[in-house]
């Protein structure tokens, strides 16, 4: 009777649970200024949102990088020579995944947040350099 009971719930469970992609984050930093020649076409996407927040009405595209993200796991993301990007996945929800971000130059602090991402992304108004704005945008893909 046990062998019965057991080959059933052998036959019937799943040979192994499929673990999901773990989530990859998208780090761009953005130059925000009237002073460039031309938007850079690499930010299409995001262009809209940018004029919302900045203003502006040229974006170039200083640094992009693509990370590996593990629930709970802090992953270190460096922008260009000055700025670092330290971002904790949290988790997925029904409204986006969960997210906490610390954004630094040096050793100042210029942004940190616990955010739901939802499909667009966050952006990050950064510092005022020159007659520019750095923005930080953020997104996470499945």
């Amino acid at each position: 009777m046990r062998w019965i009971v057991l080959s059933l719930v052998l036959l019937l469970a799943p040979a192994q649970a499929q673990q999901p992609a773990a989530p990859t984050l998208v780090t761009r930093l953005v130059k925000a200024s009237n002073e460039l020649e031309q938007s850079d076409p690499t930010l299409e996407d995001l262009y809209q949102r940018l004029k919302k927040l900045a203003g502006f009405e040229r974006y170039q595209q200083l640094e992009r990088q693509v990370t590996a993200l593990q629930p709970n796991a802090p992953v270190d993301v460096p922008l260009g020579k000055d700025f670092r990007v330290t971002a904790t996945y949290l988790g997925k929800t029904a409204k986006g995944h969960r997210i906490k971000i610390h954004w630094v130059s040096g050793k100042t602090v210029i942004a940190s947040e616990k955010k739901v991402l939802k499909t667009g992304g966050l952006l990050i108004k950064g510092p005022e350099v020159g007659k520019a704005w750095i923005i930080l945008a953020v997104a996470i893909r499945d």
